[in-house]
C-alpha cells in the first residue's frame, strides 16, 4: 500500500509562525500544507477537504483555538482528524482543557524540533492506523454480507436463522 503525502492544516494567526512550522515540517515529512488565519477559516477548509492532521494555535482572533477544537470535536465529520495544540501559553488548564476536548497532543512555542518531530509522526502513525482499521471493518461488513447473500441462496430461512441463532 503506497503511502500518500500527508496532507497537514496548519491554524496560527502569525504568519511567523506558520513559517517556521512549515519550514519544520518539511525537515522531515514531505507534507501538503494548508493554512488558516482563524479557527472559523480553519473549519471552512476542514470541511471542504480532507486532512491527515491540523497543528492548532490556542490564541487567535475571531475565534480561538479551543472554539475551534469544540466545533471540530462535535463534527461527526470532523472528529477523528487528529489535532495538536500549538501555543506559547504554558496555562496548565488550558493545555487540560484542550486535551479533555479531544486534542491528541500538545506542543509549547517556541517549538522544539525533536518534540514537533515525534508528536507529529506519532499522530499521523495513529491516524494512519484507524484508517487501516476502518477499511478492514468495511472489508469485514462485505464479506459478511456476502456470507449470508450465499446462505439464504443456499439453505432455506429456518435454516439460516438457527444457523446464526445457535452457531450450528
Amino acid at each position: 500500500m503506497a503511502q500518500s503525502r500527508p496532507r497537514i492544516l496548519v491554524v496560527d494567526d502569525v504568519e511567523d509562525n506558520v513559517f517556521t512550522l512549515e519550514r519544520r515540517l518539511k525537515q522531515f515529512l514531505d507534507p501538503e500544507i494548508t493554512s488558516a488565519g482563524n479557527g472559523e477559516v480553519a473549519l471552512e477548509k476542514l470541511r471542504a477537504a480532507p486532512f491527515d492532521l491540523v497543528l492548532l494555535d490556542v490564541q487567535m482572533p475571531e475565534m480561538d483555538g479551543v472554539a475551534a477544537l469544540e466545533q471540530m470535536k462535535s463534527d461527526m465529520s470532523l472528529r477523528e482528524v487528529p489535532v495538536i495544540m500549538v501555543s506559547a501559553v504554558d496555562d496548565f488548564n488550558t493545555v487540560l482543557r484542550c486535551i479533555k476536548l479531544g486534542a491528541d497532543d500538545y506542543v509549547p512555542k517556541p517549538f522544539n524540533a525533536d518534540l514537533l518531530r515525534a508528536r507529529v509522526e506519532t499522530a499521523l502513525e495513529r491516524k494512519r492506523l484507524r484508517d487501516q482499521e476502518g477499511l478492514f471493518v468495511e472489508q469485514l461488513r462485505e464479506e459478511k454480507a456476502r456470507v449470508n447473500e450465499l446462505l439464504h441462496s443456499l439453505l432455506p430461512k429456518t435454516l439460516v436463522s438457527e444457523l446464526k441463532a445457535k452457531g450450528r
